[in-house]
């Protein structure tokens, strides 16, 4: 049978081995909350990156829209006055109905 003595010790051994144990654990969390915390600023920064992209080729295209339909009113100058009339003339008319 195990003397108190050992009992005694057996149990310290215990209590260094939870502390131990303990304290790996909140190392790997504390190691996993930074890698997690990476990942989100990586993510981030490639959010904001594509959606810069975005918005550069949606300005490229709306500025390549606005120059041909320059050219097309300076081409026909009074098929874009009776286009832009008859839009005019529509759009009052469901105006007046709402």
């Amino acid at each position: 049978m195990a003397s108190e003595n050992d009992l005694q010790q057996q149990l310290e051994q215990i209590r260094k081995d939870v502390a131990a144990l303990a304290e790996t654990i909140a190392s790997l969390a504390a190691g996993k909350a930074e890698e997690v915390k990476a990942q989100a600023y990586k993510a981030g920064n490639d959010a904001a990156e594509a959606s810069v992209h975005v918005l550069d080729a949606a300005r490229d295209h709306v500025c390549s829209v606005q120059s041909d339909l320059e050219q097309r009113i300076r081409e026909k100058p009074l098929k874009a006055l009776g286009i832009a009339a008859g839009l005019g003339f529509v759009l009052a008319l469901l105006s007046r109905r709402a």
